[in-house]
């Protein structure tokens, strides 16, 4: 009765190891199941028309599911977007029911097929080649000024006009934008206004840009149609000049008072950045006089303006202005918004880099992760940022932003599934952190059974001995 209860336990005790060590090799990829986050996809890549570069101002669209999903214009030719990380890129917002859907490409409107297939994944990176032939069309606009048309010779606090003329003397339509830059007086080619106009082909198209002026004198007023020429005039203020005429403008309210826009705050986004670094200056304005008015602000490094622009508020309305300002030389700078002091900023060395990294398993089977671990440290003067970016045979996979204070170091961590088999080198930025070598099947073609540990197999040898007893 005893030797039968035994082998009854016995065979009890291994159905259940064999049972926990199904479910232990079943559950990760159980976890496992789960659906990828939207994150658009980025493309970059060269662009030909009939074999040569594609000029600036080409638009090349990405089109999912017949849909157009997003544009970008040629900046250099030949070259839309760019791979580093701070280049601007094609993006495509997609869901996770567009994974693997093919991705087409427009070059002004007409479709192109890509050198290799593309496919909307979330998250991806990549670069396409594009070879539009002779029958695409090309991009092209000119600009001019109606003088006629343009009222540009004004007494101090009229309106002056300009009128641009916008023809689409190409064979492609598609938008473009307008810039209406002003440089005398206290403005210092200065974007007063922006406008974004499409023209078909063969057509034209008028826009009219107007400006308050005070100070007498003579300014340049450019009307810049990005990416294809400009076109420029001069206005002059003179108190004896006739009143400007009224048309297509709103009638002054009576007696409205004067405008008194001024810089009540101002502030900066950091205190420290690097050589080559930039920062961004935040000003608040109000008008606080009766009427609404154009004022030109002035930014100041030690009492120098380096830049203007120009802002319009309604009586009693309050903006914020923002600019970017870039330092090339190491020193403590003071910036002022207006004579508002906005504080000072201290332009120091940036040293960050990878100085190690290493990995925490080097062979693995197909399916297993690497956890990839680096050292990042901070050899300059001043606290400063990075971009660790995670390599996979010399392409970026993964990236995460650091920030490291001087002579200081911290750690970032990767975790990377390595799906097919191979051996692949892994670095983090220009730091080496070795070989991972993934194998398929054993040389008898079975894989090992998921879940036997050693403890496993001595639990169940002991049941086996206990049933021969």
């Amino acid at each position: 009765m005893s030797t039968a209860r035994s082998r009854w336990l016995a065979i009890v005790l291994v159905t259940t190891v064999l049972l926990s060590a199904v479910a232990i090799g079943a559950a990760p990829a159980l976890a496992d199941d789960h659906e990828p986050p939207e994150v658009p996809a980025a493309y970059y890549g060269d662009v030909t028309i009939a074999g040569e570069p594609a000029p600036e101002g080409t638009l090349v669209t990405a089109v999912v599911g017949g849909e157009e999903r997003g544009s970008i214009v040629v900046e250099e030719p030949g070259q839309f977007g760019g791979p580093t990380y701070d280049d601007e890129k094609l993006e495509v917002p997609g869901s996770a029911d567009d994974s693997g859907e093919p991705v087409t490409f427009l070059v002004n409107g007409e479709e192109v097929e890509p050198a290799s297939t593309v496919q909307w994944e979330s998250g991806a990176h990549e670069e396409v080649s594009l070879d539009a032939g002779s029958d695409v069309a090309e991009r092209d606009y000119d600009v001019s000024i109606d003088e006629a048309a343009s009222t540009t010779v004004i007494r101090p606090g009229d309106n002056a006009t300009i009128e641009a003329v916008v023809e689409n003397t190409g064979d492609a339509a598609g938008p473009t934008e307008l810039e209406f830059v002003i440089d005398g007086g206290p403005f210092e080619n200065a974007v007063v206004d922006k406008q974004a106009v499409e023209v078909e082909p063969g057509d034209s198209k008028a826009v009219t840009f107007a400006i308050q002026l005070e100070e007498e004198g003579d300014y340049d007023a450019t009307v810049d149609l990005v990416h294809f020429g400009s076109a420029s005039t001069t206005i002059t203020l003179d108190e004896d000049a006739a009143p400007a005429p009224g048309p297509g403008l709103p009638p002054a309210p009576p007696d409205p008072g004067d405008a008194n826009i001024q810089v009540t705050d101002a502030d900066l986004s950091g205190d420290q950045i690097g050589v080559g670094g930039a920062v961004d200056i935040t000003a608040t304005l109000e008008n606080l006089g009766g009427a609404s008015g154009l004022h030109a602000v002035s930014l100041t490094v030690d009492g120098e303006t380096v830049a203007s622009d120009a802002i319009s508020l309604d009586a009693g309305e309050e903006q914020s202005l923002t600019v970017t300002q870039s330092f090339d030389e190491p020193g403590e700078y003071a910036i002022a918004v207006d004579g508002v002091a906005a504080g000072t900023v201290t332009v120091g060395s940036v040293d960050v880099s990878v100085a190690d990294a290493s990995l925490d398993e080097t062979d693995l089977d197909p399916g297993e992760t690497a956890e990839v671990t680096g050292t990042v440290e901070n050899a300059g003067t001043i606290a400063g940022n990075a971009t660790v970016e995670l390599l996979i045979d010399g392409e970026a996979v993964d990236r995460q932003s650091v920030s490291v204070g001087a002579g200081a170091s911290t750690d970032v961590t990767f975790t990377h599934s390595f799906d097919a088999e191979g051996t692949f080198d892994v670095a983090l930025n220009d730091a080496n952190a070795g070989t991972v070598t993934v194998s398929g099947p054993d040389d008898d073609g079975m894989l090992p059974t998921p879940g036997f540990t050693p403890t496993i197999t001595l639990v169940a040898l002991l049941a086996v001995v206990a049933l021969g007893r």
